[in-house]
């Protein structure tokens, strides 16, 4: 099985389309790895319990024009991804975001205590 070494940059955020501060790392996953086993990965780099957050994995692949972030939602895009880091002589990041989760209790309202209008 062929592998291919990725960078994982999380704990950043996007400005225009620029991801800032955050970390990076370096990881080697199969180049027939999923979105299913990519996400996982994420997950266990940035030490994140996947039932508290969500994440988002955008790319920005080298174009001619003003490139924007393309979002990895499904394997067609992991498979993009993994094909354009591979003709590429240097490496795409894979910039990731994140957005707590609601937990059960924040999502419920007490009715007993909101004001009567």
């Amino acid at each position: 099985m062929s592998r291919l070494t990725i960078l994982i940059s999380y704990g950043g955020s996007w400005v225009h389309s620029t991801y800032k501060s955050g970390k990076t790392k370096g990881v080697l996953v199969s180049e027939k790895i999923t979105l299913e086993k990519l996400r996982n990965k994420v997950y266990d780099i940035a030490n994140l319990d996947p039932n508290e957050y969500e994440i988002t994995m955008k790319v920005i692949y080298d174009s001619t024009d003003n490139a924007w972030p393309v979002e990895i939602v499904d394997d067609d895009d992991v498979k993009t991804f993994v094909t354009e880091s591979l003709l590429r002589s240097y490496k795409i990041p894979l910039c990731i975001t994140l957005k707590r989760k609601l937990s059960n209790q924040q999502a419920t309202v007490d009715f007993r205590q909101l004001p009567i209008s």
